[in-house]
């Protein structure tokens, strides 16, 4: 029998999230494949006193796993046993932080909006430089965005219109790693999300958010039927090649001159795409997997 593994976080219920298991478990169902969904948690990984890695299943009955989550360490201990990791580890790695995004994209003629990295900080005692923030915003000027650098589903962007709101984020989030980018603002609430499998693009959409500068569908946003631009295309498949991503979700800003690289996902939800575009997103990446395992 034919076996894959989908292994999902243990604390996300969301409708969208588990949306992902159960059209992937549809897909490969199709194919004579089974596909088990398993929690973070149900997998039970851990080390041994002698050193060897321990879980709750028996790798050798499967062919393949997808990782829909961000937990690095523990697909990283998967593909330490041998087993086929969609994405790899480092792929989703790299993803998960925004900002070693742009730095693996850079030097590779891709636009983006321009980004300053924050600081560590190790000391209550010590506070953001505001000569640092000055010159940044004199730079690109207000408003800007504030992001966090590890966060999903919009949580953690903020629009900032002023030194004093940018120097009590900077505060605020001192011991977290963040980012400070530009403001695309032609872009105001929408921006282009473009599916990735294989290098290959799948599916695309234009998400549009009235009432937020976010366009993200879990804060409001909808999306709607786009004929890609060439250009769009080309950066996303591009990006895909670069972070060697099996799968990805890339988000492509724009003005009226240029597309800008503004996110990219390496567990990307489809329900909305696939409803916008009736698009088998879940089929698409099924068959992927399916040539790579069993061909």
């Amino acid at each position: 029998m034919r076996k894959g593994l989908c292994i999902i976080n243990t604390f996300n219920k969301s409708e969208g999230y588990l949306y992902q298991g159960n059209r992937l478990k549809e897909a490969f169902k199709n194919l004579n494949v089974e596909l088990d969904i398993v929690t973070t948690e149900d997998l039970y990984l851990h080390i041994e006193n002698n050193g060897n890695i321990k879980l709750n299943f028996n790798l050798k009955e499967y062919d393949f796993a997808i990782f829909n989550d961000k937990d690095t360490v523990l697909s990283r201990m998967l593909e330490k046993k041998g087993l086929r990791v969609f994405n790899n580890s480092i792929a989703i790695e790299t993803c998960d932080n925004k900002f070693l995004t742009h730095v693996c994209l850079s030097e590779n003629n891709i636009m983006m909006p321009k980004t300053y990295p924050s600081f560590l900080c190790y000391s209550k005692n010590n506070y953001a430089n505001p000569n640092y923030f000055l010159k940044i915003s004199k730079e690109i000027g207000f408003p800007l965005i504030f992001k966090i650098n590890y966060g999903s589903l919009g949580a953690n962007v903020f629009l900032v219109n002023n030194i004093d709101e940018l120097l009590e984020l900077a505060n605020k989030y001192k011991y977290q790693s963040f980012l400070i980018q530009e403001y695309i603002e032609k872009s105001k609430g929408q921006d282009i999300r473009v599916i990735v499998i294989g290098h290959k693009v799948v599916a695309s959409m234009l998400r549009k958010n009235e009432n937020d500068f976010r366009s993200n569908i879990g804060l409001g946003g909808k999306g709607y039927k786009i004929d890609l631009p060439q250009k769009a295309s080309e950066i996303a498949v591009k990006v895909s090649k670069i972070l060697n991503l099996d799968y990805c979700g890339v988000d492509i800003l724009f003005d009226e001159n240029n597309y800008y690289l503004c996110e990219v996902n390496s567990n990307a939800f489809f329900q909305e795409i696939e409803k916008v575009t009736s698009i088998n997103v879940a089929d698409y990446y099924a068959r992927y997997i399916y040539d790579i395992i069993y061909k």
